[in-house]
C-alpha cells in the first residue's frame, strides 16, 4: 500500500492585520492515528527611537502579556477523515515532534520561547471531513531568556537605537484521523486473457481474474 503524506497548510496572520498566505509543511510525528504537528508561532517588539519606548508597550524582557492569533488549515490527503483537532503549548518533550514535523532542534528556540504559552482554538470547521480549518490564539508572557533579535530584518530604514527582538510562542498540534481500516477503499478487477499454465499448454484456455484495491503496490 503507498502511504501518501499529509499536507499541512499554514496561514499566518500578523498581530494586527490578516495575511491569507499558505505555505505547506509535509511532516509530521506519527503515533498510530495521530499526527503531532509544531507551530512556532510568534511576537515582534521593536523598540522607539528614544531608544526606552518599546512598540504598544510590550517590553519582550519585561514580561509583557500579549496575545497572538493565527490561521490553519490542514487538508489530509491519505482519505481519512479528520476526528479531532487539539492545541496545547509545546515545551520540548517529546523532542521527537519537532524533529519530525520540522526538522529542527528545540535547542534552537528553547531560550527564545516564552515560558507561559496558553492557546485556544476557535472558528473549528471540517471535523468529520477531509480538510478542517481553525485560529489559534495565544496569550503569552514575553518572558524568553534570549529573544532573537531581528533588528536586521527591518523592511525600511531605521533610526539607529531602533531594536526589534522575536519571542517565540510554540504550539503543539494534535490531529486525530478515523481509524485507517475505515478509510474508504476502491478495489479494481483486472483479467488476463492469452494466458498458459505452461509453454506446451494451448492457449486461452484459461482466464485469470484479478481483484485487488486501488492503491496496492503490485
Amino acid at each position: 500500500m503507498i502511504k501518501r503524506g499529509l499536507v499541512f497548510l499554514i496561514c499566518t496572520m500578523l498581530i494586527v492585520s490578516f495575511s491569507i498566505t499558505r505555505a505547506e509543511a509535509r511532516n509530521y510525528n506519527e503515533v498510530g492515528d495521530v499526527r503531532y504537528f509544531v507551530g512556532m508561532m510568534y511576537h515582534d517588539a521593536w523598540i522607539h527611537s528614544d531608544g526606552k519606548t518599546w512598540q504598544n508597550n510590550k517590553d519582550p524582557f519585561g514580561g509583557s502579556l500579549v496575545a497572538v492569533h493565527q490561521n490553519y488549515v490542514f487538508n489530509n490527503i491519505e482519505g481519512r477523515k479528520i476526528k479531532n483537532v487539539s492545541v496545547s503549548a509545546y515545551k520540548g518533550t517529546p523532542e521527537e515532534h519537532i524533529i519530525k514535523s520540522r526538522g529542527e532542534v528545540w535547542e534552537k528556540y528553547k531560550d527564545r520561547s516564552s515560558t507561559n504559552v496558553s492557546p485556544a482554538v476557535s472558528n473549528l470547521q471540517g471535523i468529520g471531513g477531509r480538510e478542517v480549518s481553525f485560529t489559534v490564539t495565544v496569550n503569552a508572557n514575553l518572558n524568553a531568556d534570549e529573544p532573537l533579535e531581528i533588528t536586521d530584518e527591518a523592511t525600511q530604514a531605521i533610526h539607529e537605537n531602533v531594536e526589534g527582538y522575536r519571542t517565540f510562542l510554540p504550539i503543539l498540534i494534535k490531529v486525530e484521523l478515523e481509524a485507517e481500516s475505515n478509510a474508504p477503499k476502491t478495489s479494481l478487477m483486472s483479467t488476463f486473457n492469452n494466458y498458459t499454465i505452461n509453454r506446451q499448454a494451448p492457449k486461452n484456455l484459461h482466464t485469470f481474474w484479478m481483484y485487488y484495491n486501488s492503491d496496492s503496490t503490485d
